[in-house]
């Protein structure tokens, strides 16, 4: 799971969506949880938890975003 973050949380993986500021990972079909902030992302990176159910949300977020 460390892997994943390590490969997730880069600060050349963020995006805006035209809400929220979140970490992708199209490689692994991962979307993060958002902030209103750049800055507020960048400083709760390391709170951003890589478990196998917040993985599946992540994964679900991606697909609804993307249509996949």
């Amino acid at each position: 799971m460390s892997n994943l973050k390590n490969k997730t949380i880069l600060d050349d993986n963020i995006m805006f969506d035209g809400k929220y500021y979140r970490y992708v990972n199209h490689f692994d079909s991962l979307l993060t949880i958002g902030f209103k902030l750049k800055t507020g992302l960048i400083k709760n990176k390391n709170i951003i938890r890589f478990d196998e159910n917040t993985i599946t949300k992540m994964r679900n977020r991606y697909n609804k975003f993307y249509n996949t």
